[in-house]
């Protein structure tokens, strides 16, 4: 309680400012969003202080840096914010399942593409901007050296004397390691990653994700306010994409263990769903031995949504399930799309296999990706993620989902 009592006596004397001040600092994996979220906080936040007459001689003032990444020689990592954090609300916008070797690999795809002759000009020119493009710190960065500049950052946010310091990671990092297997004397790493977080935040209001693998990971982050945005506004845009609606629509889980949060989504969404159960073969990594699909899908268009694919084993097993029971369509909606090892060869042998049944797959762009196939279609979150940030800061519920016309803006 004192804590809460704390951060409303900050909200109150931030309330009887002259000025708001909101600083959104994006990482070297997350500017592809955070100059989009800028321009349309800005504009809610100035339409509702005109149409509400909120604090009329009050300014409201979004900004965005960017975060600058170093290593030593010893390869540890620092951190440098060339802007004043003090007594000011910050988000930090984190992506670190970013693969910047795969943007390496999409780069050195269209280099190829430019320079397709052996010219002794072109060859040379193509070896200084391979070494100018891809030989920097950020595009050499693993997962973990992302995710340990991430958190020095909020520690230099924190000590820095924000107001708030808040941490927008859509894709929450270690979420799938949320358990331990019999026998194995594993971590629960999420549990580690969130005493973390909630350290460096302690004077937060919010850690914002998308799609936590397991809701109830949201106990580790004890300390700050935590918020999942569940995925039915991404299914909403798929849907209205593919048929605007549909009688013969279906929705399915990957799996049983995202049942709960599909049985979730088809309330809200007024639709049907089914249930499908797998069991995985744990003498070999990632293979599902077996699938099962528990009702009729013959001539349905069927919408499979799950929160992440990572080596699409499980996925594929269950669209070659699903095309034995002639669907009408398939389509798919993904949260994070990681796309590793050698999904995409799985992926588009089984879509050849299915003679058009399979169609589209709409994701999310939580993870930033350089290059997709043509038949993933992206939805952007920026909407969804500058409804939760105005919302904290007009002082609503985030549950209150606004039907905002962002064309205003």
């Amino acid at each position: 309680m004192k804590r809460i009592d704390t951060q409303l006596a900050k909200f109150v004397r931030w309330e009887n400012a002259k000025t708001f001040w909101l600083h959104l600092i994006w990482t070297p994996d997350t500017i592809h969003i955070v100059e989009e979220v800028r321009d349309l906080i800005q504009g809610l936040l100035d339409l509702h202080s005109i149409n509400k007459n909120w604090h009329p001689s009050t300014k409201y003032n979004v900004t965005t840096w960017s975060v600058e990444y170093w290593k030593f020689a010893s390869w540890e990592a620092e951190v440098t914010i060339d802007q004043s954090v003090r007594w000011k609300h910050v988000y930090l916008f984190s992506d670190p399942n970013w693969d910047a070797r795969s943007k390496n690999t999409d780069l050195k795809r269209k280099l190829n593409e430019l320079f397709s002759n052996d010219d002794i000009n072109n060859v040379n020119l193509k070896s200084e901007l391979e070494k100018l493009l891809l030989n920097t710190d950020s595009a050499n960065m693993s997962f973990n050296d992302k995710l340990i500049h991430d958190l020095l950052t909020l520690e230099a946010i924190k000590d820095h004397w924000a107001q708030t310091t808040n941490l927008v990671m859509s894709c929450m990092a270690y979420a799938r390691q949320d358990k331990t297997t019999p026998n194995k004397r594993q971590p629960i790493s999420i549990n580690i990653l969130g005493k973390i977080i909630a350290d460096l935040t302690w004077n937060t209001w919010y850690c914002i994700t998308t799609s936590l693998h397991n809701s109830a990971s949201k106990s580790a982050f004890s300390g700050t306010q935590f918020i999942n945005l569940y995925t039915w506004w991404l299914i909403e845009e798929a849907i209205n994409d593919l048929w605007k609606s549909s009688d013969n629509l279906v929705l399915s889980p990957a799996d049983v263990w995202w049942m709960k949060t599909i049985e979730e989504i088809s309330k809200e969404l007024k639709l049907k769903h089914i249930t499908v159960v797998k069991s995985r073969d744990y003498s070999s990594d990632n293979e599902v031995s077996e699938m099962s699909v528990y009702w009729d899908i013959e001539w349905k268009d069927v919408l499979i949504h799950d929160d992440m694919l990572d080596t699409w084993w499980t996925m594929v097993t269950l669209l070659e399930k699903m095309l034995e029971k002639n669907p009408k369509s398939i389509n798919l909606v993904i949260t994070h799309w990681m796309f590793n090892k050698n999904a995409y060869s799985k992926l588009q042998e089984v879509i050849d296999k299915s003679n058009g049944i399979i169609k589209n797959i709409y994701i999310s762009d939580s993870i930033n990706k350089e290059w997709l196939p043509d038949y993933v279609k992206v939805i952007k979150s920026n909407k969804i993620i500058t409804n939760v940030i105005t919302n904290i800061f007009k002082w609503y519920s985030i549950d209150r989902w606004d039907n905002t016309d962002y064309t205003d803006i």
